[in-house]
């Protein structure tokens, strides 16, 4: 049985139509399914519950990435279901991630297919996880400490340093970057110099960044203070943090055209 997990503005008009169209294309695959949906009196945790009564595999997270990664999050945590993700934003970066497609009806069509690959997850402070990254540009102010061994101290021309499981930004100039190999991978990115005179900010030099694998890592700030890393590009986090590689973690639903 599918769980359908919609976010709350499944409930916008502009979204209802495509949730109608995901249900009716199940009960035509004849696949069984139930839905439930976040709101003022069911959370998250109260929802995956009733998927589990109900005796749910999969739970499928209908909405924009912010949703998915929660959800993947709270699957992750529980290690009962597989995910499946649906996204309403067509330029969903997990999503593309997966290999889910834009296109509505291709959706539908993937998730029938259910072809699942288990992948590793980043753990935050043993107990929030990531599909994709961990990520800061306040790099002045970070330390980085890895595996216990030894410390790093991004230079100040750096303008990007994160963790990942999957590098979303250029993910074939980083093939060992990989969501299935047990690692995670720290990246910082330096930046190139301004020849233009009215460019106020630096692009990044993806071509000479440094890539650290790793098991796991600590975030500190230099002066104590609170340095915020955002997670799936979505979730707010502030240091300190631990982070780890949870192996294998998350059985998912991917398509054809999934990055790794």
């Amino acid at each position: 049985m599918y769980y359908l997990l919609y976010d709350q503005c499944v409930l916008e008009p502009k979204h209802k139509r495509f949730a109608s169209h995901l249900e009716t294309h199940l009960t035509d695959y004849g696949i069984p399914y139930k839905t439930g949906r976040i709101d003022l009196l069911k959370n998250l945790d109260e929802l995956l519950n009733i998927a589990h009564r109900n005796k749910a595999h999969t739970v499928v997270a209908v909405g924009f990435d912010n949703h998915i990664a929660r959800v993947a999050s709270a699957v992750t945590k529980r290690g009962d279901f597989t995910l499946g993700v649906a996204p309403l934003d067509k330029k969903s970066t997990i999503g593309a991630f997966l290999g889910i497609p834009s296109q509505q009806e291709k959706i539908y069509e993937t998730l029938s297919a259910r072809k699942i690959e288990t992948v590793d997850m980043g753990n935050i402070n043993n107990g929030h996880f990531f599909l994709m990254s961990l990520e800061t540009q306040t790099i002045h102010r970070i330390i980085l400490g890895v595996e216990s061994s030894y410390h790093i101290t991004p230079l100040p021309g750096s303008q990007c340093v994160g963790v990942y499981n999957f590098q979303y930004h250029h993910p074939r100039a980083h093939p060992t970057c990989h969501p299935q190999d047990g690692f995670l991978n720290i990246i910082i990115v330096p930046t190139k110099e301004n020849h233009l005179p009215l460019q106020k900010t630096k692009p990044l030099e993806w071509e000479k960044e440094t890539v650290i694998p790793v098991r796991s890592v600590s975030f500190l700030s230099i002066d104590n203070e609170p340095v915020e890393l955002v997670a799936d590009k979505t979730q707010v986090f502030q240091t300190p943090l631990s982070v780890s590689v949870a192996p294998k973690a998350l059985p998912v639903i991917v398509g054809k055209g999934r990055k790794f």
